[in-house]
């Protein structure tokens, strides 16, 4: 840990020597006045570096020696003439010209000029001649040379056409995995984005990006185009979507896929209300699914698994898909339908692309859904699709036909099968709850205590491939509360002690019950005062000591999902002129959130803590004058000054009614959270910017659920005008 400050009070050091010890927050290794801080796993690595050190190792004097000490100091350089004995000259990108000449020099080379090169003499005769020159002409070099392992990568495309698939994926989740990272770095990453000076190295089958000084950043528009620059590339070369090998699932692991997809659509998609037909096509009804060799790389999509190819017709006056989960894609030039993803099943990424690509929200088994809706949608179009892919029927809404896995017994069955072998639980009256989530929830009693178990089916703010990961991340931050007086719910683990276990691949939790009542509408008025204790306690415990839980879940990814979602809808609802107008009014102040956002993550100071991530009301269960805290699901690691601004919206809104929603509880919630926890002064400046922050991303999100819907009585549209005209009449001028 770095920071600008040394120790001010006297140190007792000894200028000989190195100390090091291992205290209750890590390793330190205290060089003089300064003192280190690693980690266990770091600090092995160091004393595993520093063994192999031998200062009194000679340098290297021989041309070869040399070159490879250029290589492994990464100098972009290349040979132009080489006796292999004494002489050499070679070329050197320009901006590397400070760091050719620190390292000739600092093994003992003299420099003299020789016109417009530099003249590289060691004390055995060898001798280099360094020209420095353009990037492009170190490459052009290296090419004259025959390198066959550094080459122009659109000239090897085009070169090697036809082109292995898996291949050639690998090579494009390369390219994304590199401009995802650019889009979310607050730093345009010092390589170069046009796809005209990418290299290929064939031994290590891997794009190099050139090093270019960013200079002026930017923005996530210009990184886009970018890459849609090399896809337009791609498609002009015939080289675009195009997919690679399928493994196909042994045929257990196939039954336990299918029966897991059968069941998310009779659970998630056909309750949904308008849906009339569900057809099914494809992979699951071939028995084909299976895992993709390379990822499947289409456009900023990349599938690890196949598709669950659905066709979905809705009842007659339903213009809109009703789930919140149902992302809208665009229309279909095969059968004139929308297109949706509805959602993912869990697949195990045996290859490891994941972590060899962090940067990617990676798609696993993905639904995805042509929906047909009448009025819209063409209807000879749809049924000659449906006959053409030999789509079957597996869901009608007037029960003619009903989907494969049905709720009740068999489900519940399942459920009393974990408990008793995983927890040795033997539950009594096992009920799946009817709660407003897409999850799912179950109940029963022991021993006069009742318990809840939650299947995790839907992601909270982040991608849903991540959601076994957030769940051992919330189980941790929960174990660690219940060894505090914050009141949660209690974690009950396994018999051999883990947290989390897996029900058809999903995750799934074991909880205490919280006795007490949830207030879901301010009747007469919301508990603030409650619940603003047990936050302002969860938020002090973690200011006095920190927690060392992992930070893999971040405010980053809610900023990258909604931030660019605010055009999309304001093109969308175009239709509507009050909305219209808003969007107008609001627009200086959404493109001033990504400023705003790094003010928060910049400004020293600013507390970052584990936070809760969704402090609304249904969210605290009251009893006897306390507040219990619940529900983690949407955890992040992040300024605590999230949670508390999150709560103060959330606790001004009427629950599903917007006609109740009262902003005046906004400093309400906010003033009684400062008398409990108070603010640093950084954190007052940063109110507005967060308020503005929270407000936009919330009118994005009721936006995005009108779905097409106008009516002015939309429930959505009005909580998203609740939301905007307090924005405007806070921070919007007149």
């Amino acid at each position: 840990i770095w920071t600008e400050s040394r120790l001010n009070h006297k140190v007792k050091y000894h200028p000989c020597r190195v100390s090091i010890e291992e205290c209750t927050d890590g390793f330190h290794i205290h060089l003089r006045n300064h003192k280190f801080l690693l980690d266990r796993e770091d600090f092995s690595a160091f004393l595993t570096a520093i063994k192999a050190v031998d200062i009194n190792q000679p340098y290297e004097t021989t041309i070869k020696g040399i070159l490879q000490l250029l290589d492994y100091n990464h100098i972009d350089c290349a040979i132009t003439e080489n006796d292999g004995k004494k002489n050499c000259k070679i070329i050197v990108a320009n901006y590397h010209e400070v760091k050719i000449r620190t390292v000739l020099e600092k093994i003992g080379l003299k420099r003299t000029n020789v016109g417009e090169s530099r003249l590289y003499e060691g004390t055995n005769g060898v001798s280099f001649v360094v020209t420095m020159a353009p990037q492009e002409d170190v490459f052009r070099q290296r090419m004259m040379q025959n390198d066959q392992t550094s080459t122009p990568l659109t000239a090897y495309l085009i070169k090697n056409k036809p082109i292995d698939p898996d291949w050639l994926n690998k090579i494009a989740c390369q390219v994304l995995d590199m401009f995802c990272y650019a889009q979310k770095s607050s730093k345009t990453p010092d390589v170069d984005l046009d796809y005209t000076k990418w290299i290929y190295n064939s031994f290590e089958e891997k794009v190099v990006f050139p090093y270019k000084i960013a200079g002026e950043q930017l923005s996530v528009p210009e990184i886009k185009q970018k890459y849609r620059e090399w896809n337009a590339f791609l498609k002009q070369h015939g080289l675009f979507f195009i997919k690679p090998t399928k493994v196909v699932l042994p045929q257990e692991i196939q039954e336990a896929t299918s029966k897991a997809i059968l069941d998310k659509i009779s659970r998630e998609i056909a309750p949904c209300e308008g849906v009339s037909k569900i057809y099914l096509m494809g992979s699951v009804l071939r028995k084909d699914m299976g895992l993709y060799k390379s990822p499947f790389i289409h456009s900023e999509w990349a599938k690890l698994g196949s598709d669950v190819d659905l066709l979905i017709e809705m009842k007659e006056g339903q213009k809109y898909p009703p789930a919140k989960n149902w992302e809208y894609i665009n229309v279909s030039q095969g059968n004139k339908c929308d297109i949706y993803h509805l959602g993912e099943v869990p697949l195990n990424d045996q290859f490891g692309y994941q972590k060899m690509f962090p940067n990617i929200k990676f798609f696993h088994h993905l639904l995805d859904a042509y929906v047909y809706i009448p009025g819209k949608s063409d209807e000879a179009e749809k049924d000659a699709f449906i006959k053409k892919f030999k789509a079957e029927v597996i869901y009608s809404s007037d029960g003619s036909v009903s989907t494969p896995v049905q709720e009740g017994d068999a489900t519940l069955s399942t459920i009393e099968d974990v408990l008793r072998k995983e927890y040795d639980i033997n539950p009594v009256g096992l009920e799946k709850l009817t709660e407003a989530t897409e999850n799912d929830i179950y109940r029963f009693s022991l021993k006069d205590k009742r318990y809840i178990l939650k299947c995790y089916k839907v992601s909270g703010n982040y991608s849903s491939s991540r959601l076994i990961e957030h769940a051992h991340y919330e189980t941790d931050f929960i174990s660690a509360i219940n060894k505090t007086n914050i009141l949660t719910a209690e974690l009950l683990k396994t018999k051999s002690g883990n947290a989390v276990v897996e029900i058809n691949g999903f995750a799934a939790i074991l909880y205490s019950y919280v006795e007490g009542r949830i207030y879901k509408y301010p009747d007469p008025q919301f508990p603030i005062l409650e619940a603003v204790e047990v936050l302002s306690n969860l938020h002090r415990w973690q200011l006095k000591q920190e927690l060392t839980l992992a930070k893999n879940f971040s405010f980053d990814e809610v900023m990258d999902i909604w931030f660019k979602e605010y055009e999309r809808f304001a093109k969308e609802l175009a239709y509507d002129e009050e909305l219209t107008d808003v969007f107008n009014r609001l627009r200086p102040m959404h493109k001033g959130l990504k400023s705003a956002y790094k003010r928060l993550k910049t400004l020293k100071g600013i507390p970052w803590i584990h936070t809760h991530g969704d402090v609304t009301p249904r969210n605290f269960v009251i009893k006897d004058g306390k507040a219990s805290l619940i529900d983690f699901q949407n955890a992040f690691y992040g300024p605590r000054l999230i949670d508390v601004i999150d709560g103060a919206y959330e606790f001004s809104f009427g629950g599903k009614h917007p006609g109740k929603d009262d902003f005046s509880r906004f400093d309400v919630f906010l003033e009684n959270y400062r008398i409990r926890t108070a603010l640093k002064d950084v954190e007052k400046k940063c109110l507005d910017d967060v308020t503005k922050i929270l407000g936009i991303i919330k009118f994005t999100k009721e936006t995005r659920m009108i779905k097409g819907d106008k009516k002015p009585s939309n429930h959505r549209r009005k909580r998203a005008l609740s939301v905007a005209h307090f924005l405007i009449g806070r921070f919007v001028a007149e």
